[in-house]
């Protein structure tokens, strides 16, 4: 379960645009679920990120 939610939070933080080195702070305990409640709420960049396109069929 550990590495499928590694891979969930840093494509959610590469999805706002950021590095996935962020995806640390997610797995430290005194910051942990703070972390997690903020990049689910962060909005996603608009357009083209350096990891990728926006998916097909997903307008912005």
């Amino acid at each position: 379960m550990i590495l499928p939610s590694i891979a969930l939070v840093v494509r959610r933080v590469h999805d706002a645009g950021l590095s996935g080195w962020f995806a640390l702070l997610c797995f430290m305990p005194p910051i942990s679920s703070i972390a997690l409640l903020a990049f689910g709420f962060m909005p996603s960049q608009v357009g083209d990120n350096p990891w990728g396109r926006v998916p097909a069929g997903i307008r912005v």
